[in-house]
């Protein structure tokens, strides 16, 4: 069996390309490595340097803190986070609540379809 250096970083490098639709060879592309690396980085079977790390996270528009801390869920200091909470925060409170339910029934139409 082999070694299994991160595995969860390379969980979350899957899990965030798959959401975006991102094809593993298109991601090695844009980021400059084989897409054996990639595969490997996915697997965990080969260390991920941060440099590495910065640039696939870069590509996936998402912060390197999301690949390394215990708990990957998003944290406010993500850019569009931020943006999307100053959007809100101008939002009369009826819209708020409109713009809630939509964001609900959109999150439940794609849990159906996955």
């Amino acid at each position: 069996m082999p070694v299994s250096y991160h595995p969860p970083i390379g969980e979350r490098i899957r899990t965030v390309r798959q959401k975006n639709s991102i094809r593993q060879k298109d991601l090695a592309k844009a980021v400059g490595i084989s897409h054996g690396a990639l595969t490997n980085f996915e697997k965990g079977r080969r260390r991920i340097s941060i440099g590495w790390l910065e640039k696939i996270a870069d590509a996936l528009d998402t912060p390197v803190a999301y690949f390394l801390e215990d708990d990957p869920r998003p944290s406010a200091g993500h850019p569009k986070e931020r943006r999307l909470l100053a959007a809100w925060r101008e939002l009369a409170s009826v819209l708020q609540r409109d713009f809630l339910r939509l964001i609900i029934d959109l999150s439940k139409q794609r849990r159906r379809r996955s």
